[in-house]
């Protein structure tokens, strides 16, 4: 059967369906975004994602005027949470040129949702992912096969009922806030395969998870070649008053060779500081406190403080290691002077070096498949953004923004080193920020996007860079435009399993 015939026929068979959960890096995000910087939505934690279609379903019905938003009505073509044995699914076509000056491609990705609700609390969820620029990426280490790249996006799960959740299977997951990435755990990630468990009332949310990451090849005399790894974590987001949330949260990275699943590591209640320090097991443990708040109606604060390592003491050598640490700070100012539908934002971001490295072993890096689990920019860096959004109607979404960045010559790849073992007694060790010659970058991007209907989108993007340094080669300058056209296409629909 010739390629055009093939996928017409899928469309076809996966036109009546639609998914119910949402990753985080749909359109949606757009609006959710906007309504939380107008107070609403509270009910949903800007501090954490994925969200269900349940979830947003019903903070949607507390919002004057949702009905008209493209993302409502998405969200009402889904069947309700007491709609079961429906079979729901879901087909994102996305088409773009892409031209940097000096390549131009044509990027085309395809995505296949396929879900169930099997009952009320059960859903099943299986997310396909089709992309033909996908093998370019440095980061990737799957195969091409007939000219594409792809892979399973998620594939999960969930149990759902009076406030406990259960996930198993695969799936995004977000920890932190960010306009568009997160310190501790964020989208930039690949899916990660984990058990997931919650709990939550109007005021407080417990949540706990372990995942089992890609493995690591790290050749160590008499060991195995090849390293299991694992992630766990857990989180506590409190919410004082109605527009304020505050999250306290930990992950624990271990593995190595002959390494298994920890029951140490998995217990939600232990501080995984404690069983590091305590052993047998070494792990590369990470704490965060993040917050969003808004002192006043269309003011919205939110930060992110992530803690990998500093020293109180000064009685050992390895006491002059210098803080690993990173923090992100920002504010939005929605409909300012009047200006209905304009956010004016603004955001910092620093990482330092060898944040998210792993002293213990290469396995207790912060990367999966080679991506980095926080941010993904890395470490030693610093980042100022600073912008205006503005939707004249539900149709139409403009932004511009303005990137300053520096980045350092440290990667999360590189191994861990430790100069400060090479000073003398008395001495004091000190490194710069950045670290080595420093990567400078300008940016200016304007994006538009018209969504003249709910299946469909086009979107213009242009950016211009101007680089210093480039990859921290002194003296290397670049000066570049980027224009991107993309135009999207959703086919959705609900079928009955009886």
């Amino acid at each position: 059967m010739p390629i055009k015939q093939k996928l017409l026929l899928f469309v076809f068979l996966c036109s009546p369906l639609l998914a119910q959960s949402i990753r985080p890096n749909h359109w949606l995000d757009d609006d959710l975004t906007f309504f939380w910087n107008r107070h609403y939505l509270w009910d949903l934690s800007p501090l954490e994602r994925p969200y269900t279609r349940g979830d947003l379903s019903a903070a949607l019905d507390s919002v004057p005027g949702a009905a008209s938003e493209r993302g409502f009505q998405l969200l009402s073509r889904m069947p309700a949470k007491n709609d079961s044995q429906r079979l729901l699914g879901w087909i994102a076509l996305d088409n773009a040129y892409e031209d940097d000056g000096t390549l131009a491609v044509y990027h085309a990705v395809q995505r296949a949702t396929i879900g169930a609700h099997i009952s009320p609390a059960v859903q099943l969820y299986a997310g396909f992912y089709v992309d033909n620029q996908l093998d370019a990426d440095s980061s990737y280490i799957g195969k091409r096969q007939s000219g594409v790249a792809a892979f399973m996006e998620q594939a999960f799960i969930l149990v759902d009922h009076k406030g406990f959740r259960g996930k198993f299977g695969r799936d995004y997951l977000v920890w932190g806030p960010g306009v568009d990435a997160s310190l501790h755990i964020s989208a930039a990630s690949r899916p990660m395969d984990h058990l997931y468990l919650s709990w939550k009332n109007r005021w407080l949310k417990l949540a706990a998870f372990t995942a089992s990451l890609d493995r690591t090849e790290y050749p160590l005399k008499g060991e195995p070649s090849v390293q299991n790894r694992y992630l766990s974590g857990h989180r506590l987001e409190l919410r004082p008053c109605t527009y304020a949330r505050i999250g306290l949260s930990e992950t624990a990275l271990f593995g190595g060779p002959h390494a298994g699943n920890d029951l140490a590591l998995l217990n939600p209640m232990l501080f995984y500081t404690g069983v590091q320090f305590n052993g047998p097991q070494t792990a590369n443990v990470q704490g965060s406190i993040d917050a969003a708040f808004m002192p006043q109606k269309n003011v919205m604060l939110y930060g992110s403080y992530l803690l990998d390592d500093i020293q109180f003491e000064d009685a050992e050598q390895d006491d002059q290691e210098p803080a690993q640490h990173g923090f992100l700070a920002g504010f939005n100012w929605a409909d300012p002077l009047s200006w209905r539908g304009a956010d004016l934002f603004t955001e910092y971001t620093r990482v330092t070096n060898r944040t998210y490295n792993g002293q213990g072993g290469a396995w207790e890096k912060y990367l999966h498949r080679n991506r980095p689990i926080g941010h993904f920019l890395g470490n030693d860096f610093d980042r100022l953004l600073v912008g205006v959004r503005h939707r004249p109607n539900d149709r139409m979404r403009f932004s511009l923004i303005y990137e300053h960045r520096r980045r350092g010559e440290g990667r999360i790849e590189d191994d861990f080193t430790t100069p400060w073992r090479n000073i003398g007694p008395g001495q004091t060790y000190s490194e710069p920020f950045p670290t080595g010659i420093v990567e400078m970058g300008d940016n200016v991007r304007l994006t538009a996007r018209w969504q003249p209907y709910l299946w469909l989108y086009g979107e213009l993007y242009i950016s211009r860079w101007q680089l210093n340094n480039v990859d921290n080669h002194y003296d290397a300058l670049q000066d570049y435009w980027e224009l991107k056209l993309n135009l999207s296409f959703e086919f959705i629909g609900t079928a009955s399993l009886r």
